[in-house]
């Protein structure tokens, strides 16, 4: 295994960097798309939005910042989609292992309903 990575050690990061950047222009334009979204929810509903352009200033750096995160973690990101999975699905299964902390969300939810 560490021969195999020492000898492609070039092409290793080559495929991590173009998978990285790929997930970076999808993020992109994701969020280029929830922008539009809401550009168009301002115009149909102008009364729950100000007149400022800072706005869409402050989208784009966040939406480029996220997108780097990501495109620089990606494998964390796939790793981590499994791993919370399987949290939440022992977290239904047995209860008292993680406090009734599911129990507790549901009781909130159920707060907010009632209000």
């Amino acid at each position: 295994m560490i021969d195999f990575i020492m000898s492609n050690w070039k092409n290793i990061i080559l495929v991590y960097v173009l998978i990285g950047f790929v997930v970076f222009i999808l993020i992109e334009i994701g969020w280029m798309w929830v922008i539009r979204m809401d550009d168009h929810d301002k115009e149909e509903f102008p009364e729950y939005y100000d007149d400022g352009e800072a706005g869409f200033g402050v989208a784009i750096v966040t939406g480029m910042v996220i997108g780097l995160l990501v495109g620089a973690f990606w494998i964390l990101v796939l790793v981590a989609i499994p791993f919370l999975m399987l949290m939440d699905w022992m977290q239904r299964k047995h209860p008292r292992l993680f406090g009734n902390m599911f129990e507790d969300m549901e009781e909130k939810d159920s707060d907010r309903e009632n209000d």
